[in-house]
């Protein structure tokens, strides 16, 4: 297929990717993990 006109697609699909993890699941791993173990556990 030839798709014209649509070449932004992939790098807006990234982006939106990157602000909808950062701003919601990838610190809520970390607040997790943090309450989760204990302190031994939760540096490494």
């Amino acid at each position: 297929y030839q798709i014209v006109g649509y070449e932004w697609l992939p790098i807006a699909a990234v982006m939106l990717f990157n602000f909808s993890f950062s701003s919601g699941l990838g610190p809520l791993a970390i607040v997790i993990s943090n309450e989760v173990f204990n302190p031994e556990l939760a540096s490494i």
